[in-house]
Formats: C-alpha cells, structure tokens, sequence
C-alpha cells in the first residue's frame, strides 16, 4: 500500500485561461498550454509523477538538474515555445480567423492549432502560411520562428517570384485542353476560359468585357439563364456546393462583400433562403444546355484541383452522352 502511486489531481486553478470547456483530459500524459493565445505558457504535469522531467520542454537528459544551466535552458525552451506561440496567434487574429477556423483551413483538428506549443511539423508550419496568405516576409518570419523552436529547417530558399502560382498553373490548364474548361478560385471567380468553353457557353461578350467575373453571375444572369435547361435545379445545386465550399471563408471581408453582391442578382435571394449545404459536393454531375447553334447537349463536370491546395481549380466539361460525343468530335473538343 505505502508504493501504490496517488493518481493525479485536476485543482480549479489550474483550468485552461482560453478554453471555457477546461483543460484536456486530466488522465492525458501530455502538456498543456494554459493559454489559448500563447500570450503565457504555463505547462501543467499531468498524469506524470511529480519530480521528472518533461522530454519535450526539458533539457538534455545528460544535463543535471541541479546544474545552474538547467533552469536557463529549458527557461530558454519555453520562451522559443511562447514565441512561435504568440507569432501563430497574431497572424491568426490578423487574418480574422478562430483557432477552429483555422484548424479547417489547414485541415488540422483544433486540439492540434491548440497545442502547436508542443512541437509542430514543417508541413503544418507550410499549411499555416497557406492558409493565412502570408506575404514573403511574414512567411520567412513564421519559418525562422518555427526553426529557432525546434531546430529543423524549412527550405525557403526557391524565391517565390521565380515559381508560378498557382492561377498561372490553372489557366495553363485550362488552355491546354481540348475539353471546354475554365479555372476558379477559392470564392468561384472566373479567372480564365479557353476558346471551346467560350463558345460552349455564349459568353463571348462577357469575356470580351476583360471583368472579373463570377460564376454563380453567369448562371443567374437573366439574358444567359435561358441556355440552361433546367435552370432552378442547377441553380439550387451550383448554390448549395457554393456555401460548402466556402464555409471556412464566411469571415473573410471579400466573401461578405460578394455575398452582399450575390443577393441583389435576381432569384438569387429566393434560392440561396431555401437551399443548405447538405454535404460534400458530388465530384461530377451532369446538367443540359440549349445551344443557339448546337441545340442540346449533357455535360459532364470534371474538376481539377491542385493536392492540398484549395485556391484555384479548373473545371472541364466532358460529354455526357452520344450526341453530345458527337458534336464534340465534330469541333475536336473530343481528344481522338
């Protein structure tokens, strides 16, 4: 009885300062930061036996505690924690994004942003840039914070200006398929068309225009909602897959400004008050044109997305059944 071990305790004190749903599991042999911001760390021992020393916040294991340098290095240690911390944190709140938020964006849980004071991996410091935008500068910032945290590098070293982005790889691909294709960003805006989709769509005044454009504008558009046939359903579809692809976007500025934009376009209102996101999108559906010239045709969607990257995508439209093959073989959209 005198060796059994006494199980930890959880003292009110010590509840976590940012999350109102307390401190992690009181059984968990991890630490925890007991502020969400990483404004203060304060590591809490939990379910270890007091007196051992943490590996992860600690010194070298050869190193004695009661060396004088003991206590300056792992004071040392908890600074570059706090540090890297604090930096996360301001270009989070910059950018107007939660901790769960950001926790989407860069398809991390929000346990994991919460506890980044624990050691992050390069990819997730690479997901955090991505994610906030950051310019070149912060971006070094971030990454000469990460390595002064945990010693490892992140090659930077390829300038940016040197490396296309990735809207200059979407319209690449857009203009070196034979399939009617346009690219998207991350809001729909429509960025660049190659000349089958131009005139698939009749849009040869709106391209000529030279405006940034959006897609859900084309679709409800009343001069071009007449070559969609069966309009309300894509209408209520292509509106439905929009608010779950942006649903980690509604905080920002320009997705409020284009929501405001949207409403005014006629029925927009109408169809957005009754449809919600029911899920992942489908990867490909099929929908009917009437063609001024080539009469009716199905269409396929197809999207091609950059892996892990969700800022621009080019959709192409394939046949969707016999006669629209044809019609694409007679105007070499079909490759042979």
């Amino acid at each position: 009885m005198g060796s059994a071990r006494v199980p930890p305790t959880w003292k009110p004190e010590e509840q976590d300062a940012g999350d109102p749903k307390g401190p992690p599991n009181p059984t968990s042999a991890t630490l925890a930061p007991t502020d969400v911001d990483g404004l203060v760390l304060k590591l809490m021992p939990i379910g270890r036996p007091q007196g051992r020393p943490y590996m992860s916040v600690c010194p070298s294991p050869q190193m004695k505690r009661d060396d004088p340098l003991w206590d300056k290095e792992r004071k040392t240690m908890v600074i570059k924690n706090s540090d890297f911390a604090q930096l996360v944190t301001r270009l989070r709140q910059r950018r107007g994004m939660s901790q769960g938020q950001l926790a989407q964006a860069t398809r991390l849980s929000r346990t994991y942003i919460y506890h980044l004071e624990a050691g992050p991996s390069p990819h997730v410091a690479e997901s955090i840039a991505r994610a906030l935008e950051l310019s070149n500068e912060d971006r070094r910032m971030l990454y000469a914070a990460y390595s002064d945290l945990t010693g490892q590098q992140i090659d930077d070293s390829l300038p940016e200006s040197v490396l296309l982005d990735f809207g200059e790889l979407a319209q690449l691909l857009v203009h070196n398929t034979s399939y009617p294709a346009h690219s998207l960003d991350r809001l729909w805006f429509l960025h660049s068309w190659n000349d089958a989709a131009i005139m698939l769509f009749e849009v040869q005044d709106e391209v000529a225009r030279d405006k940034k454009r959006h897609l859900l504008e084309l679709v409800f558009e009343p001069h071009l909602r007449r070559h969609f046939h069966g309009w309300e359903n894509l209408a209520r579809r292509l509106v439905s897959d929009f608010q779950y692809n942006t649903r980690t976007l509604t905080h920002l500025p320009e997705y409020k400004e284009l929501w405001k934009h949207l409403r005014t376009l006629p029925e927009f209102r109408r169809i957005a008050s009754a449809t919600y996101p029911e899920g992942r999108p489908a990867p490909s559906f099929v929908f009917h044109i009437q063609h001024s010239m080539l009469g009716r045709l199905a269409l396929r969607t197809a999207t091609t997305v950059f892996t892990g990257i969700n800022t621009y995508s080019m959709v192409s439209y394939v046949p969707g059944d016999q006669q629209t093959l044809e019609i694409y073989r007679r105007y070499q959209w079909q490759p042979d």
